[in-house]
């Protein structure tokens, strides 16, 4: 009267019954979304970090062409002030 097929799709019906009973699917529904909301909320830590750190680049890299200009103008400043004393002196020597 019942084969094996019944008392398959029986224990089939039954766990997705248990399933359903225990709001499984409600249950991991819910995990999903709080997992989604926690990368999500991740991504956007990340952004802001990268723009941060954006940020302080381009503010280093001005600063260090700052610090370049100067050092290029403290530079010909000393070679020309080098070049008038060595004038003076040979002026002075002669």
């Amino acid at each position: 009267m019942f084969d094996e097929s019944f008392f398959v799709a029986l224990a089939f019906a039954t766990v997705i019954a248990a399933f359903l009973f225990l709001k499984l699917p409600q249950r991991l529904l819910a995990a999903l979304d709080a997992k989604s909301a926690e990368i999500a909320d991740e991504l956007q830590q990340a952004r802001k970090l990268r723009e941060e750190a954006e940020a302080l680049l381009a503010d280093y890299e001005k600063r260090r062409k700052s610090a370049e200009q100067k050092a290029e103008e403290i530079v010909t400043e000393a070679r020309e002030t080098a070049q008038r004393l060595a004038e003076e002196a040979r002026a002075v020597m002669q």
